[in-house]
């Protein structure tokens, strides 16, 4: 939508839209427009923050307390982890590309673009960790690193706000902004499963 919105040069509120983060699927596919399509590049966040933690999965509190709930949302975090592994899995490159590919409906040479861009240790897609371990823990640097930036342009409308945001944020625990309950039982199925099918 951001991208859109800044293609268009106007929020569907009327607004005008002059500049915007963007993030994969956009980081390749604004590289390869023709001529005078391509957005201006003015930086690359992690040219100036180094990691930069930019994806989350968000869960309504209220759903865990739904038995039901929790059960899909574990189920589909251990999907979307599966996915992750084999996204970061170097010996799949050609078929997630491939995959990309088909996704998108781009060519061969944007999807090598995108891969390269959703790998990126430093501001992919990717959970951050060691090369087929990684297991979606957030990370301290890349979250404080956003922080930062969002002070530094005014993100917060307080020193309040700033200090709550800084506490919440980054101190993971059972009902904090960073709660792995999830996490880890999705994380524990997916083993699970993996040492049944014996991979």
């Amino acid at each position: 939508m951001r991208y859109a919105d800044l293609v268009n040069g106007v929020l569907p509120n009327g607004t005008a839209v002059y500049a915007t983060i963007l993030t994969y699927p956009f980081t390749g596919e604004g590289e390869t427009l023709a001529a005078g399509a391509q957005p201006n590049i003015l930086a690359r966040v992690s040219d100036f923050e180094n990691p930069v933690s930019s994806s989350a999965f968000t869960i309504a509190e209220s759903s865990l307390a739904d038995c039901d709930k929790t059960d899909i949302l574990v189920r589909f975090l251990s999907a979307m982890y599966a996915a992750n592994l084999y996204l970061n899995n170097p010996l799949a490159k050609e078929c997630s590309t491939t995959a990309i590919k088909t996704q998108l409906g781009i060519s061969a040479a944007t999807a090598a673009l995108e891969y390269t861009a959703a790998t990126s240790n430093i501001s992919g897609e990717i959970s951050p960790g060691k090369l087929l371990h990684s297991d979606f823990t957030v990370s301290t640097a890349g979250l404080n690193n956003i922080i930062a930036v969002r002070e530094e342009f005014g993100g917060f409308t307080t020193t309040a706000n700033y200090n709550a945001a800084v506490a919440g944020a980054t101190v993971p625990g059972a009902g904090n902004l960073i709660d792995y309950s999830l996490r880890d039982a999705a994380v524990a199925t997916l083993q699970q499963w993996l040492l049944l099918e014996g991979c």
